[in-house]
């Protein structure tokens, strides 16, 4: 079975703040198999830990993925795709 590689797999966390204090963040990220090409279709799962409340979004053909607007909390996201191994990341932070 193939495994989902985590190089290119960038999260980030964007404080979106002007004048107003936020408390909304950015998450985005991008699927790659562990020769580097992008994986479409792989299934985001994005779990807040304290609620858990869940986001689910699909990469789109670049392997690319953005949740643009989340809650200030810590997050778990797991990505899976029929044919690679699943991979969760725990305690990713958005503040």
């Amino acid at each position: 079975m193939k495994q989902l590689g985590l190089t290119g797999f960038f999260l980030a966390a964007f404080v979106l703040a002007a004048f107003a204090q936020v408390t909304t963040g950015r998450l985005e990220g991008t699927v790659t198999d562990p020769q580097g090409a992008s994986v479409p279709n792989a299934k985001v799962k994005v779990a807040n830990a304290q609620t858990g409340q869940n986001f689910n979004i699909l990469t789109d053909d670049k392997g690319s993925w953005v949740l643009p607007s989340m809650p200030t909390a810590l997050y778990t996201i797991t990505v899976s795709q029929p044919g690679f191994k699943t991979v969760t990341i725990d305690n990713v932070k958005v503040d």
